[in-house]
């Protein structure tokens, strides 16, 4: 598991257990209490989060078994399942709900991606992502555009250039902005591929 992604996860379940843990499991379910549970896709889709399920159970109790029955960007329908869990039946639901929210938004990114790119198929194009991702879940949604057949883009501002129309009102225009970009790299040596993007043909000419 990444940092990131444990501390993802640590920010997550600090929602739900942050004052005292889960008091209606604590009340109601006996502390040798041990349960399974099966996690099932509830409409058609793609899977994706199951690093990030895992994790959840990670934290919350290591001692849970977990199998995975299907593999991220795997299609899925009604009733497929996904997981099956072992293990003391309060950390079971402590995890549920928490594991379950990781898994549905991801799911759904893979899902819309696939949606587009059947849109795509017997064309040249690719469909690429962008950064506007949800902050902190950066990597789960890129893997997740990933699982459903996207192809990602940049990970982050420092992996790649891209000329945009503020850098463009910035240098005062495509050429100088496409000019200073290029020069930077011939003179850093930096290994990345430099992108502008354009309104017209004008613009495009220019650069």
């Amino acid at each position: 598991m990444s940092e990131q992604l444990a501390a993802l996860v640590a920010l997550a379940l600090h929602e739900d257990l942050e004052h005292g843990g889960d008091v209606t499991a604590t009340a109601t379910i006996p502390a040798d209490a041990r349960g399974r549970a099966r996690v099932v896709a509830r409409r058609p889709g793609v899977l994706s989060g199951l690093v990030a399920a895992r994790a959840v159970v990670a934290a919350v109790d290591p001692s849970v078994a977990v199998e995975e029955l299907a593999s991220d960007g795997d299609a899925l329908e009604p009733g497929t399942p996904v997981l099956e869990l072992d293990g003391a039946t309060r950390s079971l639901l402590a995890a549920e709900r928490t594991m379950l929210n990781f898994l549905g938004h991801l799911s759904g990114v893979a899902t819309e991606t696939a949606r587009y790119v059947e849109e795509l198929a017997g064309t040249r194009c690719a469909l690429r992502d962008t950064r506007k991702t949800t902050p902190a879940m950066r990597e789960l949604e890129k893997a997740a555009v990933r699982a459903g057949g996207g192809t990602n883009h940049r990970m982050g501002l420092y992996d790649g250039i891209l000329v945009k129309d503020n850098h463009v009102a910035a240098c005062g225009g495509v050429f100088e902005a496409t000019r200073q970009a290029l020069g930077y790299v011939a003179e850093t040596g930096r290994d990345v591929e430099v992108q502008v993007e354009v309104d017209d043909v004008d613009q495009l000419r220019e650069a």
